[in-house]
Order: structure tokens, then sequence, then C-alpha cells
């Protein structure tokens, strides 16, 4: 399965996207982050901070990691 981005996406420089994964509507990923293969980041999710997933994981809507107070990619 390829790498899906929705054009929505904001996926910061320097970010590292693993194969097969699918990142969805609204998702916020900072230049520090490292998503291994398979990974499914459904609608608006916030991934910032030196951040790494593992293969596999499925995040919900809303879903925030590795940001100060839930707010932003920093």
């Amino acid at each position: 399965m390829p790498t899906i981005i929705h054009p929505s996406a904001i996926v910061e420089p320097g970010a590292v996207i693993g194969h097969g994964c699918n990142i969805g509507p609204y998702c916020q990923i900072g230049s520090n982050v490292i998503l291994a293969a398979g990974n499914v980041l459904r609608a608006n999710v916030v991934i910032g901070g030196h951040t790494t997933l593992s293969d596999h994981n499925d995040l919900h809507p809303f879903a925030c990691l590795g940001t100060k107070r839930g707010v932003g990619v920093n």
C-alpha cells in the first residue's frame, strides 16, 4: 500500500513518513516526527516534538502527541 497524504494535511520539512502511512485531512506533523510503516492518522491528528511512532498505529480524530498543552506542532 502506498503512502497517502491528504492535500489539507501539513507535513513539515524534516518529518519522516514511512511506507504505507495514511495521513488524513487537517493533520499536522512536525519536523522532528518519525512515523514508521503503516501508520494511520485519521482527521485532525497533531504530532509534534521529537516523537517517533512504531509500525501500524491507528490514531483517531483529534489525537495530539508530543506537543505542549496540546497546541501546535512545536
